[in-house]
């Protein structure tokens, strides 16, 4: 689904290639190589580094392009990050929409066309959403976009794990079977979880919970929950949309806005004061997957348990 970069890649890409070449340049006269038993490869987000990590073992090298809290719809790749790509093996791309990788991937590559690149997205359905123009003028005018979020869903995660399998047993053979049964025995942790999830959830009366940032969709689509969200399509949010969120949320009884952490808590604080509730927060992007999932879980089922 890299094809979905494609349609998006700005196409001033003069100044960034002249950068790019310096870089290169630089990189050949400071070199940090990664040690020559073990595969260098690069992903975008925290959650992937765990992926890797599972499936590689100790024969793989992972960095990491969005750092710590950092935001994958704004975050600019360091001069340091580019050297550093220049020798890497596999680049892991979300692949499903993500900005990061619509404005940089193509210049990234640039710099090493050698490149395995494993598109993470190969296999997810997307969900589909309207970014809406909110003037009048131009009220009945939208284009289409996809939800980005695809690994806040454990199904997906599934999906994208044995992605990411492919590459390494492509890039490295050899060690198939290894990297085949670190596989089976991640993918049996998710599957654990997304069964003790959908228990969890089933006996829930009321299934709305409120994010600031609609990061959720994917994992509300598994268990049947309903997400609403201050922000329209991933744009900031308007007094219009949060009078709507204010609105649903007295409909719904919700008391808990979550909020990641790499995104500002005005607008999540606005509305819970408005509602007398609280603000939660929850980070999407945290490197410790599954033991970040289980705590997703925990939260939003005890804030919905509890309306």
């Amino acid at each position: 689904m890299l094809a979905i970069l494609d349609q998006h890649i700005a196409l001033k890409r003069a100044p960034v290639l002249m950068l790019v070449a310096a870089l290169v340049f630089l990189a050949g006269c400071h070199q940090q190589d990664t040690p020559a038993d073990k595969l260098g490869v690069f992903v975008s987000i925290l959650p992937q580094a765990e992926w890797v990590t599972a499936i590689g073992g100790d024969k793989v090298e992972v960095s990491v392009m969005i750092p710590p809290g950092a935001s994958p719809h704004v975050y600019e790749p360091t001069a340091s990050q580019m050297k550093t790509l220049s020798r890497a093996e596999i680049y892991a791309a979300v692949g499903s929409g993500v900005e990061f990788e619509i404005s940089f991937l193509e210049e990234l590559l640039e710099i090493n066309p050698n490149v395995l690149l494993v598109d993470c997205s190969q296999g997810v359905s997307l969900i589909e959403i309207n970014e809406n123009q909110h003037d009048d003028e131009h009220a009945s005018e939208h284009q289409h976009a996809y939800d980005p979020h695809i690994w806040l869903s454990l199904v997906n995660a599934e999906i994208m794990v044995t992605n990411i399998y492919n590459g390494l047993a492509t890039a490295d053979p050899a060690n198939q079977n290894y990297y085949r049964q670190n596989l089976e025995q991640y993918i049996g942790k998710l599957n654990e979880m997304h069964n003790a999830f959908q228990e969890g959830f089933a006996h829930l009366d009321n299934r709305v919970f409120i994010m600031q940032h609609p990061s959720m969709g994917y994992f509300a689509n598994d268990y049947n929950l309903t997400q609403i969200a201050a922000e329209e399509g991933g744009s900031d949010a308007t007094i219009q949309s949060m009078v709507r969120t204010i609105e649903q949320a007295k409909q719904n009884n919700v008391k808990v806005i979550f909020v990641s952490p790499q995104f500002p808590a005005s607008v999540a604080e606005a509305v819970s004061q408005e509602i007398k509730g609280i603000v939660e927060p929850l980070d999407s992007l945290a490197g410790n997957y599954i033991e970040n999932m289980n705590h997703i879980f925990d939260i939003m089922h005890e804030a919905m348990r509890g309306q």
